[in-house]
């Protein structure tokens, strides 16, 4: 008999009664100061003339999907505050719903990079559940869930409560993705994915619900 899935595991913890705010918070500031610390190691990287061009694109692409990540996450523990709308919005220099807006699209966008759909293939492969026959198959719904959120992220326009709920479902349909790629294991999962599932959900029971 299978048990509960990651997510229903991750949502009765954090929306539970007695959950610690102040911990999640903690541990999210802690996975951004090891991204922080990260970024700081990528400015002493050079190249010293012996990586193909290929290889550098690779690396440096790596570390604007952490920035994203970064960016991504401290909208969203912001967000515990309060949603910012457009009063809010029209006195500051940029806007931060579409700014928002931008770095969960960034984070849809890397589904259709080359890297990511192989890691997804890899770890199919590991589980004995990819085949020639089926190959094609699972890349297909891989371009099909990306279409899919972006296709919905692009129908959010006004930041008021009912699109940003919107933004966290599409998170949590990202996060649904890879708990099913790495078969609801928390211990393979990505921290920072699984603090953006926790995030999102808090702020979707804060606000009304999906």
């Amino acid at each position: 008999m299978n048990g509960p899935s990651l997510a229903e595991v991750l949502r009765s913890r954090t929306l539970n009664i007695n959950f610690n705010l102040q911990a999640l918070k903690i541990e999210v500031d802690e996975e951004l100061r090891r991204l922080e610390w990260r970024e700081y190691q990528v400015l002493e990287h050079r190249t010293d003339g012996t990586k193909s061009p290929q290889e550098t694109y690779a690396y440096f692409r790596s570390e604007e999907r952490r920035r994203n990540t970064i960016n991504l996450l401290q909208y969203l523990c912001a967000f515990l505050k309060g949603l910012p709308g457009w009063r809010e919005i029209e006195s500051e220099p940029v806007n931060p719903f579409h700014q928002f807006c931008e770095f969960v699209k960034a984070l849809f966008v890397e589904f259709g990079e080359e890297d990511v759909r192989k890691a997804v293939l890899r770890e199919l492969q590991i589980q004995g559940k990819l085949t020639d026959a089926n190959r094609s198959s699972f890349l297909l719904r891989i371009t099909q869930l990306q279409r899919e959120l972006i296709a919905f992220l692009e129908t959010v326009n006004i930041p008021e409560p009912e699109d940003y709920k919107k933004v966290f479902s599409c998170l949590q349909q990202f996060c649904f993705f890879w708990f099913a790629v790495h078969e609801q294991d928390a211990s393979r999962v990505r921290k920072t994915d699984i603090l953006i599932f926790q995030l999102s959900t808090l702020l979707l029971e804060r606000n009304g619900g999906a």
